[in-house]
């Protein structure tokens, strides 16, 4: 009885994920469109559920190595999916036919990826840091070394949800919109 239970429990996270991403994929905005609003939640998902469920196992004395693996793996993935979808797109790419302007969702874009590289530079500079940190170094750093590795696992996910905490914030501040004055 505990399995099916279990597995009922998995698909109703899932679906709740899926349902969060798609109330801001139907904003029409163009930085909350599908994939990326898709890779981030699921990616924090699966980061910060490996790397809890890691950290815990560490505490109970299994030594759960291969789970260490799986969450350096999750973590670069999910390092490499936002750096690559928060580089500025040059202004001839994009769909042919559509319109590049002032306002187009190429123009929106690239001027999101702008922020992440000016002015919210240091908070993305840092969350890549948290994520390296957490996600990668410090659980490696625990398979090499088991005895620190319950201080270890806990400044891991310290750093694991810091990041994803930062990212979550970059999420919102780096979304534009093209607007007329006065808001029209």
């Amino acid at each position: 009885m505990r399995v099916p239970i279990a597995f009922l429990i998995a698909v109703a996270r899932v679906l709740s994920v899926a349902c969060s991403s798609m109330l801001y994929h139907d904003t029409n905005r163009v930085s909350w469109k599908s994939w990326r609003t898709f890779s981030k939640f699921f990616g924090t998902t699966l980061v910060l559920g490996t790397g809890c469920h890691w950290a815990l196992g560490v505490f109970t004395d299994r030594r759960e190595v291969f789970l260490a693996a799986f969450v350096v793996t999750f973590q670069l993935l999910k390092v490499m999916v936002e750096r690559l979808s928060s580089l500025p797109m040059e202004k001839d790419q994009g769909v042919p036919g559509e319109w590049h302007g002032v306002g187009s969702p190429s123009w929106q874009l690239e001027r999101s990826g702008r922020l992440l590289e000016d002015s919210l530079g240091g908070w993305f500079r840092s969350r890549m840091a948290c994520g390296w940190l957490g996600g990668v170094v410090l659980p490696l750093f625990c398979v090499v070394n088991p005895a620190s590795a319950p201080i270890a696992a806990v400044v891991a996910v310290m750093f694991m949800v810091a990041g994803e905490c930062i990212e979550r914030s970059l999420f919102f501040r780096t979304m534009t919109t093209f607007k007329m004055p006065g808001n029209i």
